[in-house]
């Protein structure tokens, strides 16, 4: 697409970030350019649905995973008893051994 398009694309979206989000929906219609409009409307869609970007320090962020199995889910013939640890690769689990009634 050429550049005056882009400038036009860049010019709208500023001016419709700066209004409140329940009146850009009417602001855009005014767009005389249905590509405009669209291109425009998909970057505001982006920016109110991103997560910002460092608002804390990074370690804040990070949530401890919990693990997948509960203990008392079944998987396959085993019954979880409680998880061990967990790596980069995957979980372990304790596990009861249903079928030979024996823990692993």
């Amino acid at each position: 697409m050429p550049t005056e398009f882009w400038r036009q694309v860049e010019e709208l979206f500023e001016a419709a970030q700066a209004l409140p989000p329940y009146q850009r929906e009417q602001f855009l219609a005014q767009a005389a350019d249905p590509r405009l409009r669209s291109e425009v409307q998909s970057l505001l869609n982006q920016v109110t649905t991103a997560i910002p970007f460092l608002e804390g320090p990074p370690i804040s962020s990070v949530k401890e995973p919990s693990f997948l199995l509960a203990p008392g889910q079944r998987l396959g013939n085993f019954e979880i008893l409680e998880p061990i640890g967990r790596g980069g690769m995957g979980e372990a689990y304790r596990a009861r051994d249903l079928r030979l009634k024996r823990e692993k």
